[in-house]
């Protein structure tokens, strides 16, 4: 039985009772993370405008890693309800997932989808076969979303084929890659002291989800990289995180791979990396703005095209470098110079038309105010 009509007329009843508030509401992953773009929306907010207030919806209220700001009012949302109730009360909700059919949006909100993947390998919602049949969960963001941001052309025809969105695209750049245009070496000291490292070389490996992977992720052999890159006389650490939608990382317990998968943003842990291997992931498509190593190790590209997900964009045509074994790994990782992962990563910018400003969440945070105010 749909019940979506009952979550309607909730929050429209509600809303009859609630004034909307100068409030903004943010949410990333569901509330599970305090992270990626969302977040970066939400820092330059409160630097910009700090006379709105800013809350994050969160499954949970712990925070290891110390990283909402006092300024942020930490919300648990447990159910629809005491979600659609902070959200039919703010302004604005800025979020990196889909909006179902189940929210009666009130006149004079302003949402704004960031999404979560601006250069993307897979295909996903709309673009997936048969996805538009499914009688729940189905994304109405043409109908209910008032912008999203981009930060490349690839990005943009995205919303416009997997969302079927036909609105307002701020192509200004993805708000969480701002930070790896401004490459402070103040964060990067922060973010580091925080994982309790020290000045040691870091490869982050970050692979991305199987659909239906119930079990740890199954890793690369991480010592032997490890070993290669060691080459070069400097002192190498792996930072491994497993995809959000696992379950982990089968790492072992080596004092040279560290596992932060439990670290929320993902963004921080690129800053402070010097190398990145991934798969099918879009965040090597956000990494090639630093001007650093990527490397796609796609040992099982035609498992996994029959099993998960068929491409959007073949990585091989992305002209990325790739890696479809160990020995190929290590070959790359042997043969490629600084400056040999510069002019690759200079390749793939132009293959997907990257346009990041590294001012992205300052020209999303505008429009928002200027919603606001022609609210009003």
């Amino acid at each position: 039985m749909n019940t979506d009509w009952v979550y309607r007329a909730y929050t429209r009843l509600y809303g009859l009772f609630h004034p909307m508030e100068k409030k903004i509401l943010f949410s990333s992953f569901s509330g599970r993370q305090y992270s990626d773009n969302p977040r970066a929306v939400c820092e330059k907010m409160h630097q910009l405008y700090p006379d709105y207030r800013l809350v994050w919806r969160l499954r949970s209220e712990e925070d290891p890693y110390s990283l909402v700001p006092d300024y942020v009012e930490k919300k648990k949302m447990e159910g629809r309800f005491s979600f659609y109730q902070e959200l039919a009360t703010s302004c604005c909700y800025v979020t990196n997932e889909g909006i179902t059919s189940t929210f009666a949006k009130r006149k004079g909100q302003f949402f704004v989808q960031t999404w979560h993947g601006d250069r993307p390998f897979k295909k996903v919602l709309y673009d997936v076969p048969g996805y538009g049949n499914k009688k729940s969960g189905i994304l109405i963001d043409d109908k209910v979303t008032d912008l999203c941001v981009a930060g490349s052309d690839a990005g943009e025809q995205q919303f416009r084929s997997a969302f079927r969105y036909k609105g307002e695209v701020l192509k200004a750049g993805t708000p969480r890659n701002d930070k790896l245009l401004q490459n402070s070496e103040e964060e990067k000291k922060v973010i580091r002291n925080r994982l309790g490292l020290g000045d040691e070389k870091l490869l982050l490996y970050a692979p991305t989800f199987r659909d239906g992977q119930k079990n740890k992720q199954e890793v690369i052999d991480l010592p032997r990289v490890l070993d290669a890159l060691k080459q070069d006389g400097h002192s190498w650490k792996c930072l491994a995180r497993a995809h959000a939608s696992s379950k982990g990382l089968n790492v072992g317990s080596q004092n040279d791979i560290m596992n932060v998968s439990a670290y929320p943003d993902m963004a921080d842990l690129m800053l402070i990396s010097d190398l990145l291997i991934t798969d099918y992931s879009s965040c090597a498509g956000d990494f090639v703005i630093t001007g650093k190593g990527v490397i796609l190790a796609i040992f099982d590209k035609e498992e996994y095209v029959k099993n998960c997900r068929d491409f959007s964009i073949d990585p091989k045509d992305a002209r990325f470098l790739i890696a479809e074994n160990m020995d190929q790994l290590i070959q790359i990782i042997s043969d490629t110079s600084d400056g040999g992962y510069q002019k690759n990563c200079r390749e793939v910018a132009d293959f997907f038309h990257i346009q990041e400003s590294g001012a992205a969440a300052e020209a999303v945070c505008r429009r928002i105010d200027s919603a606001y105010r022609a609210a009003r």
